[in-house]
């Protein structure tokens, strides 16, 4: 009964059993079972931590080398080429590669039509000087037919080339000197020595005159311009031919 006595009386002055710990104060007694609460977020720690910063870390270089984040250009695949800009040949296109080789091709036409033309001038030069001081009725008759032909092949040109817009300047320089020198030599000359002399300077004009145009047909695309090249052709062959066959002096030549 004493013992009872002493316990109420311990109950009554506050005391507590031995073995049971005071809690911090504000800080709730944990409920059997339940885990401690975790760390305060915004804390990352451990292997928690680490786990999250390098998964930001993938996912930013990931989306950098595709490109979407609109800042790294996506790079292509191995083996595919890079999307043209338009300024370099051969990837969308350049403005011009359409128009620099018709313009070569015109600027080539009216050269040869402007030494098909002197050539045209100096053969009437020629044929002109031929009927004043030929005796020989072979070469006279050439030279009347030469007079006619390149007369009526020059309008012709002179038309073309106009109704083209083509322009040619002044005659070939070293062609020039060269026909002005043979026509000085032939003014000085008579007789057989000058039919001889004449049709020498002929047949060398129709030479050049037909490798010109043999040449230019295979260059020159304007369908009009090769139409009267080819129609020149044979009568520059038939002129050179005819004063091959002319023999000064003899009768029936």
């Amino acid at each position: 009964m004493l013992r009872a006595l002493s316990l109420v009386v311990l109950i009554a002055a506050g005391c507590r059993p031995a073995g049971n710990e005071r809690n911090e104060p504000g800080t709730p007694a944990p409920t059997p079972g339940e885990a401690p609460s975790a760390a305060p977020s915004g804390t990352p720690s451990g292997t928690n931590g680490e786990r999250g910063t390098d998964g930001e870390r993938g996912t930013d270089d990931a989306m950098g080398s595709r490109g979407t984040d609109g800042t790294t250009p996506a790079t292509p695949p191995a083996g595919e080429a890079t999307p043209g800009t338009g300024s370099t040949p051969g990837t969308t296109g350049t403005p011009g590669t359409g128009q620099a080789p018709a313009v070569d091709a015109m600027a080539a036409a009216a050269q040869t039509l402007g030494d098909l033309h002197q050539l045209h001038v100096h053969e009437l030069a020629l044929a002109t000087l031929a009927t004043e001081k030929s005796t020989d009725p072979g070469v006279r008759s050439y030279a009347e037919q030469e007079s006619r032909d390149h007369m009526q092949a020059d309008a012709d040109l002179v038309k073309l080339a106009s109704s083209k817009g083509i322009t040619w300047g002044q005659a070939d320089a070293a062609r020039y000197q060269e026909q002005t020198a043979v026509m000085e030599k032939l003014r000085g000359l008579d007789g057989v020595a000058f039919d001889q002399a004449y049709l020498q300077e002929t047949v060398q004009d129709h030479d050049r005159g037909y490798t010109l145009v043999e040449s230019s047909l295979t260059t020159i695309q304007d369908p009009e311009i090769k139409a009267q090249l080819t129609q020149l052709q044979p009568i520059l062959q038939a002129h050179r031919d005819r004063a091959r066959q002319i023999r000064p002096g003899q009768q029936g030549t």
